[in-house]
């Protein structure tokens, strides 16, 4: 993140980790609502495994999207 924008390298840095702290939390509360919902442990596995299919399906929908040149951007070497 550092080498593709220098000048708001900090910022990008901070979004990423406050990402990775939601990521967290909405886990451990979907998890909970789970288990209280269906009381057992192994139904909590079931659901992470949902969710990481969906993940690896956004994640292969997102790197195979062709992407567009902005106007005016020149590349750095």
């Amino acid at each position: 993140m550092i080498q593709t924008d220098p000048a708001t390298s900090d910022i990008q840095q901070s979004f990423n980790n406050s990402a990775l702290q939601i990521g967290i939390s909405l886990g451990s509360a979907f998890g909970g609502i789970v288990l209280s919902q269906t009381g057992t442990v192994s139904s909590t596995a079931w659901f992470g495994s949902a969710l990481v299919i969906v993940s690896l399906l956004c994640a292969v929908f997102s790197l195979t999207r062709k992407t567009t040149k902005k106007e005016g951007a020149t590349a750095k070497v």
